[in-house]
Formats: structure tokens, sequence, C-alpha cells
């Protein structure tokens, strides 16, 4: 459970890296949220990991994920991004294979590819099998990146990273809704 003092103190941490102001309401749902999951130690870690590598003011889902996963956490948001891109592509009737991954998204990228069934299982997926190829993929990438760093994606501007942010013309609900989150867009 974290404490009102330690919440104050994550929040400061958050205001002051994002520069944004916050309401009461919102500090509210982060206590509501988070507090059954988190003791003070991990809250304060997960807002130190998230002021450090997120570039918007991050959800309580990634507070959550970077407190009990620590840096693996951003390796898994990593994964998540690498895995959302390539099933786009494959939505889009874009059928790439493990070396056009490689080349785009680097090797721990292709590497997770394969765990996760590679083209079989990206072309076609049962939706009640759909979360346990993410999971495969996740912890295909975390392993791949966890072995040799280097293999992981690059920042934008390289030749391999994934795209920024709305370079697709594909907007899934789920995107439309973590902007929205992001950015404090009004929904329309």
């Amino acid at each position: 459970m974290i404490s009102p003092e330690a919440l104050g103190k994550g929040m400061a941490i958050l205001v002051g890296s994002f520069g944004m102001e916050i309401d009461e309401a919102r500090i509210e749902t982060y206590r509501l949220v988070l507090s059954p999951f988190l003791t003070d130690e991990e809250w304060i870690e997960g807002v130190g990991h998230a002021a450090a590598f997120e570039k918007f003011f991050p959800s309580p889902s990634v507070i959550r994920e970077y407190a009990q996963h620590g840096l693996d956490g951003q390796l898994r948001l990593e994964a998540a991004d690498a895995y959302d891109v390539i099933l786009d592509s494959y939505e889009r009737g874009e059928n790439i294979d493990r070396r056009e991954i490689e080349g785009r998204y680097g090797k721990a990228s292709a590497d997770a590819f394969m765990a996760a069934g590679g083209s079989r299982d990206f072309a076609w997926c049962e939706p009640k099998d759909q979360p346990f190829r993410r999971k495969r993929f996740l912890e295909g990438y975390t392993s791949a990146v966890r072995e040799d760093d280097a293999q992981r994606l690059l920042p934008a501007g390289s030749q391999k990273a994934l795209p920024e942010r709305g370079e697709s013309s594909f907007v899934s609900a789920l995107d439309a809704l973590k902007r929205i989150e992001e950015e404090e867009c009004e929904p329309f």
C-alpha cells in the first residue's frame, strides 16, 4: 500500500519531470489503481524509471510495469512497441519475414518474432491464442536483449528503429486510447 507521503513524493517527481500540473482526481486515481499492488519503495522506483525513460506522463500501468519489473519493465515496453508495429504490418497485409524484421527493427525483434511463432502465427492467430503469442514475443525480446544489449531497438533516426507513433496509417483503438491518455486529448 502506498502511503500518502510516498504518493505525494512520487507525484512531485512526475510533475517536475514532465512539466505538467495534475489535479486531486488524477492523484486519487493513481492511488486507487496502484496502492493495492505497490509498496512505497516500489512506487518510488517505478516513478523514477518512468521519469528516466518515458517521453509522456506515464499511466498507472506503465508505473506498475516499471515498479514490478525494474529495468526489465523498459524492455517489456520496448518489446510491446516492436510487437505492435510488426502485428500492424501483418494486419495491413504486409507479410514481412524474419530477415526483414531484423533489418528494420533489430535482431531481438526478429528472435522474438520467431519465438512467437513467426510468419505462421502472425499471418493468422486464433483470437484466444493472441495473448499467448504476445507473451512469447515479449519474453523472446527481453531474453535476446539480456544476452546482448546491442540487439535491441535503436533510437529513432537510426537504421533499425520503430517508426514514430503516427507514421503508420493504421491506428488501433488501443493506440488511440494511449494517445488520449498521454497527450490529454479530449476524446471525440
